[in-house]
């Protein structure tokens, strides 16, 4: 092997250390992003969180937020993120039974339990949302949020009254 193949090589092989080591910021691929949405404070559990892309950014990313009211963005796989751009932000309660399933169910005892929980659960399944509906459709909400980098923490403060 000759002295120039030999740099070349040690270049390639320092170059796809370095890319490895510092990793690579590419704007084709989604960025982690993870937040919280407060209802006047209190953590809104069981919501559906979707940032809609703007100014031609099709691609929308998805969350639903734990009974803490965090959520992690969902773009391609989970919790992957969201591209970088500008976003309008919609928050939708979502309204399932809490069901308890266990392992050893079978998808039967499965149905069974969430049919169960459903009839049980009517009355609270049936109340008005507290998140205002403003906030559920793209053209009304007044939220908007710019993904930037990696890492980004969302803070999604609510109104009752949805301003």
């Amino acid at each position: 092997m000759s002295a120039r193949t030999r740099r070349l090589a040690g270049g390639l092989w320092l170059a796809a250390l370095l890319l490895a080591v510092t990793g690579c910021s590419n704007p084709n691929r989604p960025v982690r992003v993870r937040g919280v949405v407060k209802l006047e404070g209190e953590p809104v559990g069981r919501a559906t969180v979707v940032f809609h892309g703007q100014e031609g950014q099709a691609r929308p990313a998805t969350a639903f937020t734990g009974n803490d009211g965090t959520f992690e963005l969902t773009t391609y796989n989970y919790a992957d993120g969201a591209f970088r751009g500008d976003y309008k932000v919609t928050v939708v309660l979502t309204r399932t039974p809490k069901v308890e399933i266990k392992e050893s169910m079978t998808m039967a005892e499965k149905m069974q339990a969430y049919f169960k929980a459903q009839k049980e659960q009517k009355a609270e399944l049936e109340k008005p949302s507290p998140v205002h509906e403003v906030y559920g459709k793209a053209a009304t909400t007044p939220l908007k949020w710019r993904v930037e980098g990696d890492g980004e923490w969302v803070d999604l403060n609510l109104k009752r009254g949805g301003s």
